[in-house]
């Protein structure tokens, strides 16, 4: 039996999501090896504003972020519901709480397009963008077996 895959959805519904992204890198200096990991959650919530056939808008917030960077034996955690002022280069992250991007979500999954709000289009760097066109999750295009 085949099934085609496909989100509900419809004007008012709202849903969180979390997104994990663990980075590892490995590194040989003067003949020394060192690992560096980096784990980062990025909390959402996602409202659905109006449908338009398999298309969506939507308007997803970051509600908080968490991260943790071990390096050669330092570790450094952020939480943006902790969090006060400090030298940590993710704190950049701490403008995205709150904001809210609007974006055409397919019935599928698939962002198709992101509005961010001006304070976000070039923060500290972080590619806001890419973070918000990331909370989703695509289901495939044909009838899957199960």
């Amino acid at each position: 039996m085949k099934y085609l895959l496909r989100s509900n959805l419809r004007a008012g519904l709202v849903t969180k999501q979390l997104m994990t992204q663990t980075t590892i890198v490995r590194a040989s200096r003067g003949g020394e090896e060192s690992v560096a990991t980096s784990t980062m959650h990025t909390f959402t919530t996602s409202k659905v504003r109006s449908v338009d056939g398999a298309d969506a808008v939507c308007e997803s917030t970051i509600t908080r972020i968490k991260s943790r960077l071990d390096d050669r034996g330092e570790q450094i955690e952020y939480d943006s519901d902790t969090a006060g002022d400090g030298p940590h280069a993710r704190f950049a992250l701490a403008s995205a709480i709150g904001k809210t991007a609007t974006m055409v979500v397919s019935d599928r999954g698939a962002i198709k397009q992101v509005e961010l709000p001006e304070s976000l289009r070039e923060a500290n760097g972080v590619n806001f963008e890419a973070i918000f066109a990331n909370v989703g999750q695509q289901m495939p295009e044909h009838p899957v077996a199960i």
